[in-house]
């Protein structure tokens, strides 16, 4: 049970958290989107690995007709969303 009651506390005071960070813009083209500072930061970590793995993936005439689902769970679900977002304006129909 106390481990439980652990996990609980540490939920909180991360919500606690996310709740009072600064919003930042997403970037242009993006109708004044703003979003959690701390989860672009992270998504934008992780985008240079992101988009030469499809970029490559996509080169591959086996993958052509292939769907992307992006999904995340947590802290992950905001990095889909965004990755999902520039995914979509950078590769759809090219």
């Amino acid at each position: 049970m106390a481990e439980e009651t652990h996990a609980f506390s540490t939920n909180a005071a991360d919500d606690a958290t996310i709740a009072s960070s600064t919003l930042v813009s997403w970037g242009t083209g993006t109708g004044g989107a703003r979003v959690h500072s701390g989860y672009r930061a992270a998504y934008l970590s992780v985008k240079p690995f992101i988009f030469t793995t499809l970029s490559e993936g996509i080169a591959v005439a086996a993958y052509a007709n292939y769907t992307l689902v992006t999904t995340g769970h947590d802290i992950g679900g905001p990095l889909a969303v965004f990755a999902g977002s520039d995914i979509r304006s950078t590769f759809l129909n090219k």
